[in-house]
C-alpha cells in the first residue's frame, strides 16, 4: 500500500506572513533606572530568611563604631570607613551566594586608605561642625566669664547656619552624590578621588530619584531607631544593625544593576 504524503502547511494569511511578529522591546526600569520598591522588596526578602547572621555582623560594625566614638571621636573618623566597607563585603557575600562570615567586616581595612578618606568626606564635616558649637556652648556653661559668654554667643550663631547646612543638607546631598563611592573602591579597585568622580557622574543625570533612594534609606534607619527605643532601648541593639544591612544590600541591588556585581569581583575579600 502506498503511504500518503503528508498534507502541505497552511498557506499563509491573506496578505500577511508566516513569520510571527517581532515581540515589543522590554519595558525600561521605573523611576529611570531607579527602582526603590523592588530593590527594597528584593533587600528585604534576602535579609529576612538570615537575619541572625546580618545582626550579628552588623551588631560588631555597630560596637566598634561606638568604642571608637567614646575614644575623643578620632579613632572613629580612623576606623569608621574600613568599618563600614566590611560590612559591604559582608553583604555583597551574602548577596551573591559567596561564604561569608562575620570576620568580613574587617576586611575593608584591606582599603583602608581609600575606605578612610570616604567616611572623613562623608561625615567628617557634619561632626566638626557639631563639635565646635557644642564646644562654644559648653565654654559659656562653663562660666568662663566674658571670653566664655562670647565664644558662646559666636558659637550659636555659628550654630544657627552651621547646624541646618552641615547637619541636615550636606549628609542629604553629599550622600546622594556619592551613593556609589564605597561599591566603586571595593569592587572596581578605584582610589577615593575617582570613585567620588564616577558615582557623581552616574548618579547626575537622575539625582532627584537617587535622592529619594537616600531618603528612603534614611527613613527606614529612622524607623528602626523608634522601633527600638519602643523595645525598651534594648531593641535598638536589634532592629539598627538588621536596618544597616538592609540598606547596604539596597545600595548593592543598585551598584549591581548600574555597574554589574559577580562572585570574580569578590576574590580578594576571600
Amino acid at each position: 500500500m502506498t503511504e500518503m504524503p503528508p498534507p502541505p502547511p497552511p498557506p499563509p494569511p491573506y496578505g500577511g506572513s508566516v513569520t510571527p511578529p517581532t515581540p515589543p522591546p522590554p519595558r525600561p526600569p521605573s523611576s529611570g533606572g531607579v527602582r526603590i520598591g523592588d530593590w527594597f522588596n528584593e533587600a528585604f526578602d534576602r535579609v529576612k530568611p538570615a537575619w541572625v547572621e546580618y545582626f550579628i555582623a552588623g551588631i560588631v560594625v555597630v560596637l566598634c563604631m561606638a568604642v571608637a566614638a567614646a575614644l575623643c571621636y578620632i579613632p572613629y573618623f580612623i576606623v569608621g570607613g574600613p568599618l563600614l566597607a566590611g560590612l559591604v563585603i559582608f553583604v555583597a557575600k551574602k548577596m551573591l551566594g559567596v561564604q561569608a562570615e562575620v570576620g568580613d567586616v574587617f576586611k575593608g581595612f584591606r582599603k583602608f586608605t581609600d575606605t578612610m578618606l570616604l567616611w572623613l568626606i562623608l561625615v567628617g564635616p557634619p561632626v566638626l561642625v557639631m563639635a565646635i558649637v557644642y564646644a562654644g556652648q559648653f565654654a559659656a556653661a562653663m562660666g568662663l566669664g566674658k571670653v566664655g559668654e562670647a565664644l558662646g554667643a559666636v558659637m550659636g550663631c555659628v550654630g544657627c547656619v552651621g547646624v541646618p547646612v552641615f547637619g541636615i543638607i550636606y549628609p542629604i546631598v553629599v550622600g546622594t552624590l556619592f551613593y556609589f563611592a564605597f561599591p566603586l573602591v571595593l569592587f572596581r579597585d578605584m582610589d577615593a578621588m575617582s570613585a567620588l568622580k564616577e558615582s557623581m557622574a552616574k548618579v547626575k543625570p537622575n539625582f532627584m530619584n537617587f535622592l529619594l533612594l537616600w531618603l528612603a534609606s534614611a527613613a527606614l534607619f529612622l524607623v528602626a531607631e523608634i522601633v527600638g527605643l519602643l523595645l525598651c532601648l534594648i531593641g535598638i541593639l536589634v532592629t539598627i544593625p538588621v536596618a544597616m544591612c538592609v540598606m547596604v544590600m539596597v545600595q548593592l541591588e543598585a551598584y549591581r544593576d548600574h555597574y554589574g556585581l559577580s562572585p570574580e569581583n569578590l576574590d580578594q575579600y576571600r
